[in-house]
C-alpha cells in the first residue's frame, strides 16, 4: 500500500503542478527562458558576441527569475520588495524627531531663584503626594 505523508501545517501545502515545481515557479520559469531567448536574440546574436556571454546572461535570468519564485517568511518576492521599499525607503516607521523635546537650559545647574522655586515646588508635592518624596 503506498503511504504519503500529511503536513503537519496544511497552511504551508504548495500544489505541485509540473514535477517538483509549483505553479509560480513554472510560471518563472518560463519568463525566465522568454527573457533569456529575447537577450539572445536581440543582444547576443546581432552584436556576434561569443560563448562566454551567452553563459553569463544565461546564469543572470536564471539567478533572477529563481529569487523571484522564492518565498521569504511565506510572503512572494515582489510583495517582499515593495514592503521593504516602502518601510524603509518612501515611508519609515522610525522618523526623525522635528520637535523640541526638553529646552536647552542656560546653564547646566541653573539659577538659585529657579532652583529654590522648584525645591518649594516639590516640597509642596511631597506633603500631599508620597511620590515625590524621593525628589527632595
Amino acid at each position: 500500500m503506498i503511504e504519503n505523508p500529511i503536513p503537519a501545517d496544511i497552511r504551508s501545502f504548495k500544489t505541485k503542478v509540473f514535477g517538483p515545481l509549483s505553479l509560480r515557479q513554472l510560471i518563472c520559469l518560463i519568463a525566465d527562458l522568454i527573457l533569456f531567448f529575447i537577450v539572445y536574440f536581440l543582444v547576443i546574436r546581432p552584436m556576434g558576441l561569443n560563448y562566454q556571454a551567452y553563459v553569463v546572461i544565461a546564469v543572470l535570468t536564471t539567478v533572477v527569475t529563481f529569487a523571484f519564485s522564492v518565498e521569504i517568511g511565506g510572503v512572494p518576492m515582489e510583495v517582499y520588495i515593495r514592503q521593504v521599499i516602502f518601510r524603509a525607503i518612501l515611508w519609515p516607521v522610525k522618523r526623525p524627531a522635528n520637535h523640541v523635546i526638553a529646552p536647552k537650559a542656560a546653564s547646566a545647574v541653573g539659577s538659585s531663584k529657579e532652583e529654590k522655586r522648584r525645591r518649594r515646588q516639590v516640597k509642596k508635592m511631597a506633603k500631599t503626594n508620597s511620590k515625590y518624596r524621593a525628589y527632595l
